[in-house]
């Protein structure tokens, strides 16, 4: 890490990249996605059921927050003035009270309903003294939208009045073919393709045919590639060649980040109190987002998305976005 800080601070100077994070407010945002309801309930380990073949857990205390795309929307209205948020409830329970509570005032939501499910919600049980996950619940229906729901998402996109449009696609039914196909009009277009425990093995960043930037972990590039062992450099430039991508960031949980700009730069990741992973590679992409859209160097980039990751892992789930002025003295005690 200092051997790379040496240099980097032979680049770039703390009230300088300051300066550049200033500018981000001015950037009109569209974000859309999945919204979720990250529910945490916290319980301590009783032991197995002396009369079924099951472990029981004794109930303490819960938690919810919001998550997916809320989350993201949160990081990004930190940093820009104007952000809208598409994304899409359920009508049967829509939590929409709750989301609207939980989103920064210069956030203006924009959601869509379907009648035929719930808003997504997805339950953990966790160890209270580690925060350590027992085990989850998800309660997702993520088939198609019902088409009267598509054609009124599909409505409202005019996509090229904003400066930059943020998917942040969970893979849990909002992004539609068809509206994937609409955001090709975007002037700038920043993807980022989650896999998990729901949509393993549907959701790959190669649902999209372009993108100005994309931003994976490492097993989601190789899952979008089929490849489980090959160089990845070689598998993000074959990505960036099929999106027609030329900036891209692959993130390594506790190791190097690789950026992508034509060439490679390896930044080193900054977190040495981790507390809770879940939405760090969120607020890494959410925030990457909008520098790579400024026309922030990549090796800046990942320097500033690595800073990010380090004060979320500190935050339990999604309990507070990251803030700018956190971001910005974490940055000055780095360099």
């Amino acid at each position: 890490m200092q051997s790379f800080l040496e240099k980097f601070r032979q680049k770039y100077n703390y009230m300088g990249i300051v300066a550049s994070l200033e500018k981000l407010r001015y950037l009109k945002v569209l974000i859309i996605g999945d919204a979720i309801i990250d529910q945490y309930h916290y319980s301590s380990s009783v032991g197995k059921s002396p009369k079924d073949n099951i472990i029981v857990v004794k109930y303490l205390a819960e938690e919810n927050f919001a998550g997916g795309v809320l989350a993201s929307a949160n990081h990004i209205a930190n940093f820009c003035d104007d952000v809208t948020l598409v994304t899409c409830l359920g009508k049967i329970d829509p939590w929409e009270g709750f989301i609207r509570k939980h989103l920064k005032s210069n956030i203006n939501l924009k959601p869509f309903y379907r009648e035929d499910t719930q808003t997504v919600v997805k339950r953990r049980y966790i160890e209270p003294n580690t925060l350590k996950k027992v085990f989850g619940v998800s309660y997702v229906d993520d088939y198609e939208l019902p088409e009267k729901t598509l054609n009124e998402v599909l409505d409202f996109l005019t996509v090229g009045k904003y400066d930059l449009v943020v998917v942040n696609d969970f893979g849990h039914g909002i992004m539609d073919v068809d509206i994937i196909e609409k955001l090709n009009e975007s002037g700038f277009l920043a993807v980022n393709t989650q896999t998990n425990t729901d949509n393993l093995g549907f959701n790959y960043i190669t649902r999209y045919n372009r993108a100005d930037f994309i931003c994976l972990d490492e097993p989601e590039i190789r899952y979008a590639c089929q490849d489980r062992y090959g160089n990845l450099e070689e598998l993000m430039e074959f990505i960036a060649e099929k999106l027609n991508c030329d900036k891209m960031i692959v993130t390594h949980g506790q190791y190097d980040t690789l950026t992508y700009n034509g060439g490679f730069t390896r930044i080193p990741i900054l977190s040495k109190e981790v507390k809770d992973t879940t939405g760090a590679g969120d607020a890494f992409f959410s925030i990457a987002s909008l520098c790579v859209k400024s026309g922030m160097p990549m090796d800046l980039v990942g320097f500033i998305g690595n800073c990010v990751g380090a004060l979320k892992v500190r935050t339990v789930c999604n309990r507070s976005p990251i803030d700018k002025r956190e971001l910005y003295e974490f940055i000055r005690g780095v360099l």
